[in-house]
């Protein structure tokens, strides 16, 4: 399934065993955030997975504060019990989110980060 607006590509696909969603904009508000999640959460639980891979394609940077900011949203609104791995290429964001990660420790979800889809479909195989 794709959710397009003038903002922002959402991509849900059902995949063997995970849920792949693809995040593509050109900038992401905490408002918006909340927003995408919406639409997606009823995927969760419609596909009966336990392990979500979201694929951030966003070419701002994150800052620490912002980076968690999207780990606590992420875990306040999806299913507790999803693994989630984090796909963002950009090394700082990767960093910022890990170091989120790190500090939320965030008790709903197990989140993890990686550079590639492959990567994350690796973990996610190792995670069944």
């Amino acid at each position: 399934m794709k959710v397009t607006s003038h903002e922002y590509e959402l991509t849900l696909e059902r995949r063997t065993s995970y849920l792949y969603v693809k995040l593509t904009a050109r900038v992401v508000s905490a408002d918006m955030l909340r927003h995408l999640l919406s639409i997606s959460a009823p995927h969760y639980r419609e596909a009966h997975v336990s392990r979500v891979l979201i694929e951030r394609d966003i070419a701002v940077p994150l800052s620490n504060e912002k980076a968690r900011s999207v780990i606590d949203t992420v875990n306040s609104l999806l299913p507790p019990g999803l693994s989630v791995g984090y796909i963002e290429k950009d090394p700082d964001n990767r960093e910022a989110l890990q170091h989120a990660i790190a500090a939320v420790d965030p008790p709903r979800i197990e989140f993890a980060v990686f550079s590639t889809v492959d990567e994350a479909e690796q973990w996610s195989a190792c995670n069944r």
